[in-house]
């Protein structure tokens, strides 16, 4: 058995949610666990509808697995977060809960960034959501909160990116030395080609 995976509880043909009762996707990690609970849904019953029944999906799957809350995640992606999931959400992080609010623009950086970096860690999106859960807390406003997680968003990107630039560069330099063949090639025929090479 695969220990880190993604398991999808919706259909893939035709493409939809999971039914009412459970999370759409549970996330095996190294040493953390991720429930993705993602919806459509911008309005006032966001929250009602939505996500406050993931709660018990969380607590259940928490005793289910018999692991510490600390350990698990709640991934809560919608277009638009509406000002009451905030609010709702900000007071279960208070009380202990690692409730994670995306919108779409985030968790599109997010899939930018892990596509880009051959060897993202686990790690790296655990510090992710943490700092995301401390920025919900310590926001004022929904509106701060969207500021705020949209500037880590860009400074954790570019410090994933930076431990990716030797494994990139290595990757492509080898891609260039098989197009060009032979033993050896200089470190200037892989410089000039990695010019015109499409990243």
């Amino acid at each position: 058995s695969i220990q880190h995976r993604v398991v999808w509880y919706g259909t893939s043909n035709p493409i939809s949610c999971a039914p009412s009762g459970s999370v759409d996707a549970i996330i095996y990690a190294h040493k953390f666990y991720c429930l993705t609970e993602p919806t459509l849904k911008d309005g006032a019953i966001q929250w009602a509808q939505e996500f406050a029944p993931s709660l018990r999906h969380y607590n259940n799957f928490i005793h289910e697995q018999e692991l510490e809350r600390e350990d698990v995640y709640l991934l809560l992606v919608t277009p638009k977060i509406h000002e009451d999931t905030y609010e709702s959400v900000k007071s279960k992080q208070n009380e202990g809960y690692n409730y994670v609010l995306v919108e779409v623009p985030t968790l599109t950086k997010m899939l930018e960034t892990a596509i880009l970096a051959f060897t993202i860690r686990h790690l790296e999106l655990r510090k992710l959501f943490h700092k995301l859960i401390d920025r919900s807390k310590s926001s004022s406003s929904l509106e701060q909160f969207r500021s705020a997680a949209s500037e880590y968003i860009a400074s954790w990107q570019d410090e994933v990116l930076k431990l990716e630039k030797n494994t990139f560069l290595a990757i492509k330099s080898y891609e260039v030395m098989k197009e060009i063949g032979g033993d050896h090639v200089g470190t200037t025929q892989i410089l000039t080609r990695l010019k015109r090479h499409p990243v």
